[in-house]
């Protein structure tokens, strides 16, 4: 589940997500695979359209250490 937020998100989430993501060389798909979570919902957290729940931020944190 994610929730929805306007742009002005005053924290980057999204972009740390992603970077870490690419840092291990991950794809969307693979991350999303990984957790559980649809590809879709990986690119809005990314995109910082939607923060992830607090589940999908757990699995998220577990899986990019």
């Amino acid at each position: 589940m994610v929730e929805n937020v306007g742009k002005k998100s005053s924290f980057k989430i999204g972009e740390r997500i992603k970077k870490t993501r690419e840092n291990l060389g991950y794809t969307q798909t693979k991350l999303a695979d990984l957790t559980g979570v649809s590809p879709a919902a990986i690119s809005q957290i990314e995109n910082e359209s939607r923060l992830p729940s607090t589940p999908v931020l757990s699995k998220l944190a577990d899986v990019l250490n």
